[in-house]
């Protein structure tokens, strides 16, 4: 009846879909096959499958109603026998009513009629419940009327559909139908002029043609390419059978190879759990005769070259089923004649559109008010219809006085280049000089990064970071999906063209990131005091010899970041990761003002004698050759973050004990350590220690302090011999990861919220009885664990156990007797085991 399906307890997230069943009548058939293909279909569906109850519904379930943008009820047999589902059904229909929820019933294998009349076995249900609820008849009525109001709404009806699959596929079809309705509805509130662009481009699509269509949007930065893009693709996907959208294509191929894009498009459209092996490309014939068999439409975001569209989707009308469509956006016209059947060109907003937009953002209505009303039309005018600027234009001017207005008008009347960076700049040109410089940072070094890390990186530069990234999201020049700070590339453009104003020599600017510019300040020695960031791609940077003394003049140097997009790409990191050189003795120093240093591949076996590390954030050093970052204790009180994945050199970590804020250790693939710096388990903050496949590793701390550890990954250390205890009961661990680990004989001492437990190819001989300390377990990967022998009979109270893997548990003869029903368990694999016999609790 209802919970996440990543916790049964607390749901943290707004979902598209609350579904509402009687568990022991749909749980392992209807609703389990219903709730994989709304899954396979993307939508956020709250799921509940706990078997205990008590007597009152959880506030967390009401929660979970509430935030729901649609309720499916499943009606069965002894749907009215639930308190609980009574309960659910009351605040569905109350969802209804006050906040204009949509619901739809589904009848299964039950007369609609005996639900909307109370007859039959739902009159036997109210009858118990008006004997045992003497006292609270107003709640039976209330439970009655709900019932009686769902039952009289447009729903499905099993009887009348052949097959369940059948079934269920109509109900997922009806389900995104509606959200897409819905969808539509805010598109329409909230977003000026869009229904006849929408039209527009749908009309050139085709979407009654049985073509394979593809069709460019085109148009300049801040035009609305995108939103009109996703207003279609929400308008029109539920007719497919694969959608997908990827944005920002031109950003997405920066971080990673145009294989690695392809490979996720294909798992998208073709269901990411059926393709994790074998190759998958448009050269597998067995790919291509599924995609042949389904309609799709594919929306690929900013695209800027041709041939990124020739090579992530080969022969496109070919390749596709009949009535496929695909949709592009660029601001190239060329690269879009290229490649696409038609090109939409963006208008711009006309008048009347452009000051509705404006005076959204500007006063929070449509309407003006009469002493702006002249300066209003003024504004309009210089945005000449673009709606980013607009934006940006409305939300910099919300709220400031009359004067204020004046004197940006004033600033536009000045300029004599009406070009959309103009208009941008003013609302720039509001920001305190504190904002001005975050927006910088954000652009050249932290654009689509998560935005509680960038938060404490730019908490160690600047005074108010957090309230600083809101003030900048409020006058829209920044945006926050999901969890990530992002930034139109218009906006981007403006922020590379204010830094360049600095000064005509790159070594006297305050940021730098073209590869061109970074080789001047560094090789060529013209880096000065000036300089507070660089940032460089490795792999479109050409070969750099650096002297010893390359960063000695950049003594105020915050930020300094050398990464390979191409990091996934192993032959191609092999040619690319030693461009940047430096010499055997090493660097003589780099900045003690550094919060962020990132280097991929870094040469050198150890950090300059004089690095001073006490403002540091984040040390990230994949792939380096680092054998020892420094001698002694370091002052760390501001370091949150240490990644030296993939050093294989590296002998020793640093002594940890003054970096009592640091959240998450990465020495993943460190094959040359032996021993982990003891001071580890006084980190009360440590929130991930990652350490897999550290193949010499022999000594770990017998304890871990942290209270709010999530995540111990100690795969493939096959030295290991023990897991350190866990101790205060961190409430927030998720995930326990000792695959591999062979000298392991005991099962580790953990308990709290852990959900994943791998123990696959470790000694451990029993699993305890203390197993059920395990409340919120999911999975128990136990697969290859020859000394297995036993199971303690406890294992049945764990009520989230979805899977436990004992293939190849050759020792394991039987199950305990197991006295209560594991009604949650869905895949449990025994190939390879002495088992002859299940008892009946688990069949």
């Amino acid at each position: 009846m209802a919970s996440t399906s990543s916790s049964t307890t607390t749901p943290q997230e707004k979902y598209d879909v609350f579904l509402s069943f009687r568990g022991e009548d749909t749980r392992v058939c209807f609703v389990s096959h219903l709730y994989a293909a709304l899954k396979r279909k993307q939508i956020s569906t709250f799921i509940d499958y706990k078997l205990n109850r008590g007597e009152e519904i959880s506030p967390s379930l009401l929660k979970a109603i509430e935030d729901s943008k649609l309720s499916v009820v499943v009606f069965s047999d002894n749907y009215a026998s639930s308190k609980w589902c009574l309960e659910e059904l009351a605040k569905i229909l109350e969802c209804k009513k006050v906040k204009g929820q949509m619901v739809i019933p589904i009848f299964y294998r039950v007369d609609p009629s005996h639900v909307r009349n109370q007859t039959g076995s739902f009159a036997d249900a109210f009858a118990r419940h008006d004997q045992l609820l003497k006292e609270k008849m107003e709640k039976v009525l209330n439970w009655r009327a709900a019932m009686r109001e769902a039952a009289n709404l447009s729903g499905w009806d099993s009887h009348n559909i052949k097959s369940e699959s059948e079934f269920v596929d109509d109900i997922v079809r009806d389900i995104l139908n509606k959200l897409h309705q819905t969808s539509m509805s805010t598109h329409h509130t909230s977003l000026i002029g869009i229904d006849a662009r929408i039209k527009k481009v749908e009309s050139l699509l085709k979407m009654e043609s049985q073509d394979v269509r593809i069709v460019g949007i085109w148009g300049m930065g801040g035009i609305g390419k995108t939103t009109i893009a996703k207003a279609v693709y929400d308008n029109v996907s539920a007719q497919f059978e694969g959608f997908l959208f990827v944005a920002n294509v031109r950003e997405e191929l920066k971080r990673q190879t145009v294989v690695g894009l392809q490979k996720n498009i294909l798992q998208e459209l073709l269901d990411q759990d059926i393709l994790n092996t074998g190759p998958l490309s448009f050269g597998n014939a067995f790919v291509m005769d599924r995609l042949l068999r389904k309609k799709v439409l594919i929306v690929l975001d900013d695209v800027d070259s041709s041939r990124q569209m020739e090579e992530l989707l080969p022969e496109p009308h070919v390749s596709f089923r009949p009535g496929s469509k695909i949709l592009l956006t660029s601001r190239d016209k060329q690269v879009l004649r290229n490649v696409v059947d038609e090109i939409y060109d963006v208008e711009r907003l006309n008048h009347h559109e452009a000051l509705q937009l404006f005076n959204i953002k500007a006063f929070k209505n449509y309407n003006t008010t009469i002493d702006r009303s002249e300066l209003v039309e003024k504004i309009v005018d210089y945005a000449q219809g673009n709606p980013l600027a607009l934006v940006v234009l409305g939300s910099a001017l919300y709220g400031r006085s009359k004067e204020e207005w004046c004197s940006v008008l004033n600033k536009l009347g000045k300029v004599s280049n009406r070009e959309i960076q103009n208009v941008l700049r003013i609302s720039y040109d509001g920001l305190d000089d504190e904002q001005q410089e975050m927006f910088l940072d954000l652009a050249f070094f932290f654009n689509g990064a998560n935005r509680d890390r960038v938060t404490k990186i730019l908490d160690g530069c600047y005074s108010a970071a957090c309230s600083d990234i809101s003030v900048l999201f409020d006058k829209s020049l920044i945006t926050t999906p999901g969890c990530t700070v992002s930034m139109h590339d218009s906006l981007r453009e403006m922020a590379f063209s204010i830094v360049r104003e600095e000064s005509n020599i790159p070594g006297k600017r305050s940021r730098l990131c073209d590869p061109k510019d970074v080789y001047q300040a560094l090789v060529k020695k013209k880096g000065t005091e000036a300089v507070e960031g660089i940032c460089l791609d490795i792999s479109e940077s050409r070969e750099m010899h650096l002297k010893s003394d390359a960063f000695s003049r950049m003594d105020r140097l915050r930020i300094l970041k050398f990464f390979n997009h191409f990091s996934s790409n192993e032959i191609f990191i092999m040619d690319n990761k030693d461009k940047v050189h430096l010499p055997h003795s090493g660097l003589d120093c780099l900045s003690d003002e550094l919060r962020y240093l990132h280097w991929d591949g870094f040469p050198l076996k150890t950090l300059p004698q004089s690095f001073c590390a006490e403002n540091i954030v984040e040390l990230i050093f994949p792939d380096s050759k680092i054998e020892k970052l420094w001698t002694g204790v370091q002052d760390l009180v501001h370091l949150r973050r240490m990644d030296l994945s993939g050093s294989s050199y590296l002998l020793e970590i640093p002594d940890l004990s003054m970096a009592e804020n640091i959240e998450s250790i990465n020495l993943k693939f460190c094959k040359s350590l032996i021993e982990v710096n003891p001071s580890i388990q006084y980190l009360t903050k440590l929130e991930v220690l990652q350490l897999s496949y550290c193949d010499n590793l022999r000594s770990l701390p017998s304890r871990i302090g942290s209270k709010v550890l999530r995540i111990l990954d100690l795969y493939h250390c096959i030295n290991v011999r023990i897991c350190p205890a866990i101790s205060g009961n961190s409430p927030v661990l998720r995930k326990v990861d000792l695959q591999f680990c062979a000298n392991i004989t005991k099962f580790p001492e953990i308990s709290g919220n852990i959900k994943y437990l791998y123990l696959q190819g470790t000694a451990i001989e029993e699993v305890p009885s203390s197993i059920e300390l395990l409340t919120a377990l999911v999975r128990l990967y136990m697969t290859n664990c020859k000394q297995l022998s036993s199971i303690a009979s406890s294992i049945c109270k764990l009520k989230s156990l979805e899977v436990l893997g004992l293939s190849g548990c050759s020792k394991f003869e039987s199950f305990p007797e197991i006295m209560e029903p594991m009604e949650s368990l869905r895949r449990l694999e025994l190939d390879a085991t002495a088992i002859k016999e299940l008892p009946s609790s688990i069949k």
